[in-house]
């Protein structure tokens, strides 16, 4: 029930998870310093993660 409850009550790690994706969707930065602390994070490294993601997710594909 872990899915069903993170989507339909926002419980759990993965509640967590979507709650902040939410948020950052919105660009709520000031709910997220609040919100990040709580599971070892701050702006920062979410902003860099995302940022890494993105350029990572945009470099073209190498064939062997």
């Amino acid at each position: 029930m872990e899915i069903p409850d993170a989507l339909l009550k926002k419980e759990g790690l993965p509640g967590t998870a979507l709650i902040i994706i939410e948020k950052l969707e919105r660009q709520s930065f000031d709910e997220l310093n609040d919100l990040l602390p709580k599971i070892g994070l701050k702006l920062y490294d979410l902003l860099s993660m995302e940022t890494l993601a993105i350029t990572e997710f945009e470099q073209p594909v190498q064939c062997p």
